[in-house]
Formats: C-alpha cells, structure tokens, sequence
C-alpha cells in the first residue's frame, strides 16, 4: 500500500517491511496482513472476483486463504 506521508513528507522515514523469525503471528482479517501482503491480498481477491466471476465475499476468503498459505512457504513470511 502506497504510504502518501512518506511520498509528501521527505523527513519521514520510509515503513520497512515486516519479517518474521519462527513462527507466523495470526491473521485473523486481512486488515491484520502487512502492507505488502495486504496489497497482495487485495489484487488477489480482485482478480478472483471481477475475472474469476466469483461473488466478493468468496472471492476474498479464498485469497485469504492462498496469501496466508504463500506467507508460511516464504521465508517466515518475508517478501523475496
């Protein structure tokens, strides 16, 4: 997600990317995802919806499920 803050505030440090070690902390709602992946969540579930045909609650619960499945098969969830 685009932090308009930081594009309009030069002293303002850019926000770094969360990165796990050991286990994944849980995500209950995608409001509770990191920015990248949430970013990631939202195309996701657009796709399914507006390509896919499939109703915006389906369609936002299976990308749910794929973005926390594609988080534990990175590296503690960290962006590559």
């Amino acid at each position: 997600m685009l932090d308009l803050e930081t594009v309009f505030d030069d002293d303002r440090a850019p926000t770094q990317c969360i990165s796990y070690s050991g286990s994944l902390p849980r995500f209950n709602t995608p409001g509770d995802l990191p920015a990248d992946w949430r970013c990631e969540f939202e195309e996701r579930a657009a796709i399914r919806e507006y390509d896919g045909g499939q109703a915006r609650e389906h369609a936002e619960a299976e990308a749910f499920t794929e973005i926390l499945e594609r988080m534990r098969n990175t590296e503690g969830g960290r962006r590559k």
